[in-house]
């Protein structure tokens, strides 16, 4: 039920990334026949936010401090953003917690518990079957990596480490509590 200020510069961060989403564009397919308009290029398509999910780790070398931070920031992504449909999963070893927000909910708290050693495989297995438009995942990276999920994936690292794949943002040091 707190909440930093947020670090990431979410706007410039998930406009980049929303607009590389976005499947909004513009169409030549032939218009339907009965209709005598003239023919232009139409736009045609949704803005491709239907379904984000962020996995929260809350392994044994998260600190509580970290996993406000992580809240923290999907907090501010939300609001910011609000797409259709956001799952938040916290995980360690396994999934521990799943929490969905429709496009109409808000959110103040979490429980979140934290302990454990890290596993991405569940993470992974998790994004194969739920096919999420994209996913956000905040880590530390001390974890063996999963194989590449063909989806895009924003890793949120507390540290300086770099995922393989997907885009890495590094979250700096310093923040401030708001309430």
């Amino acid at each position: 039920d707190k909440f930093l200020n947020p670090v990431l510069n979410a706007r410039v961060l998930l406009n980049r990334f929303c607009t590389a989403l976005a499947k909004n564009d513009y169409t030549y397919r032939r218009p339907n026949r009965r209709i005598e308009e003239e023919y232009l290029p139409s736009l045609e398509g949704d803005n491709g936010l239907e379904h984000l999910i962020y996995y929260i780790d809350v392994s044994g070398s998260i600190t509580k401090e970290m996993i406000l931070r992580f809240h923290s920031e999907v907090y501010h992504i939300k609001k910011a953003f609000n797409p259709e449909k956001i799952t938040i999963v916290s995980f360690d070893t396994k999934i521990q917690d799943m929490w969905e927000f429709s496009k109409d909910e808000n959110y103040r708290s979490l429980e979140i518990k934290s302990g454990g050693g890290t596993a991405l495989g569940p993470v992974y297995k998790h994004i194969r079957k739920n096919k999420p438009t994209a996913a956000l995942i905040f880590t530390d990276l001390h974890v063996q990596m999963m194989p590449n999920p063909r989806i895009p994936v924003i890793w949120v690292v507390d540290g300086s480490l770099k995922a393989p794949f997907g885009k890495t943002v590094n979250l700096p040091k310093e923040a401030k509590v708001k309430r």
